[in-house]
């Protein structure tokens, strides 16, 4: 559920390319009309990702923002790319480099034998 080595790093590599995605995205909205709390949101949802925090949550909310762009600014190749790379985040899960890990990794519990 959380590789390590290389699998991990390639997942923090993915992580990142996901939050500058939507990060150049939201950009691009700011010359026509964006609210600031949306660009707020989405600023947060980009650390959220970088940190892996939530991933299973905020990836999947990445990848219907950048649907809801595509579909709002008519058909271009950057946002397709960043819903399939947002969507591949959603189906991979953080990976081992990340703060979900270290909160939600499975842990050894070692019982006392019987308290003896």
């Amino acid at each position: 559920m959380f590789p390590d080595g290389a699998p991990g790093w390639a997942l923090v590599i993915l992580r990142v390319t996901v939050a500058a995605n939507l990060l150049v995205s939201a950009w691009s909205l700011r010359g026509q009309g964006a609210f600031p709390w949306v660009l707020a949101l989405v600023a947060i949802l980009a650390g959220l990702l970088t940190a892996g925090l939530l991933t299973p949550i905020a990836a999947p909310l990445t990848a219907g923002g950048q649907a809801f762009h595509l579909l709002a600014l008519g058909f271009s190749f950057s946002p397709i790319l960043a819903v399939a790379t947002a969507t591949a985040l959603a189906m991979l899960g953080p990976g081992y480099y990340s703060i979900d890990a270290l909160l939600f990794a499975r842990r050894t519990v070692v019982l006392p034998n019987g308290g003896d």
